[in-house]
């Protein structure tokens, strides 16, 4: 359209001015470039990014992970730093605690043998026990007199 009072999308834009970008806008970007900072492996298991002043929190999900990012971290903030966010001093190493014991996954097909159960020992034997094993004749004479007592108790 040629009519005068149409202008240009584009000289339109230029006139707007735009509030500057919420502090989040920054941890958003930093998604896009932490896979290739840190790489595939640490990526995928970072469990959170969260920049706060100079400091990026970089929660992982296992000290094993938290181990790798330390002795990467200073390849991967210099990097970050030449992606544009400067600002960056320091990455803050964080390990996600869900509350779960991290117990080892059963391999299927392998059925574990059941463990000896033991009949429950008395606190006078477990003292004799270890004057059995003890090579220090003092340290024998004090777990026997021990052993002695826990059975008079009784």
């Amino acid at each position: 359209m040629s009519d005068s009072n149409y202008s240009k999308l584009s000289d339109f834009l230029t006139r707007v001015e735009l509030p500057s970008a919420p502090e989040s806008f920054a941890e958003t970007t930093i998604f896009s470039h932490w896979k290739k900072a840190a790489g595939q492996n640490i990526a995928d298991n970072t469990t959170k990014l969260q920049i706060e002043g100079n400091s990026l929190f970089v929660t992982v999900n296992s000290p094993t992970w938290a181990h790798a990012l330390i002795n990467s971290q200073t390849t991967i903030l210099s990097q970050l730093i030449q992606c544009g966010f400067e600002d960056l001093e320091e990455i803050v190493i964080r390990v996600a605690v869900d509350g779960k014991r991290n117990t080892p996954r059963k391999k299927k097909g392998v059925t574990e043998e059941p463990q000896a159960q033991l009949p429950p020992a008395t606190l006078s034997q477990v003292f004799v026990e270890i004057a059995k094993n003890a090579s220090n004749p003092e340290t024998k004479e004090t777990f026997l007199r021990l052993s002695r007592i826990s059975a008079e108790k009784k």
